[in-house]
């Protein structure tokens, strides 16, 4: 799922329909949940397992964590 950190709603909503997104994009207009967990670089990839639990955190697409947490 998306999340813009940083900028109006009403600019994300305008850059997603100018490039023509369907989906639904969250923001965080004034960076508060970004600084809550300690997001300083974009994107950042979670992995959560099924119980809940963040099992990674990282910058680059973790593939090889994810396909372990996909067979657990």
């Amino acid at each position: 799922m998306p999340i813009n950190s940083g900028e109006p709603a009403a600019n994300v909503a305008r850059f997603a329909k100018s490039n023509g997104y369907s989906f639904r994009i969250f923001t965080d207009s004034d960076s508060s949940v970004s600084n809550d967990y300690h997001i300083y670089g974009v994107p950042v990839y979670f992995a959560v397992d099924k119980k809940g639990y963040v099992r990674s955190i990282t910058n680059s697409f973790p593939q090889e964590e994810m396909l372990k947490l996909v067979k657990e």
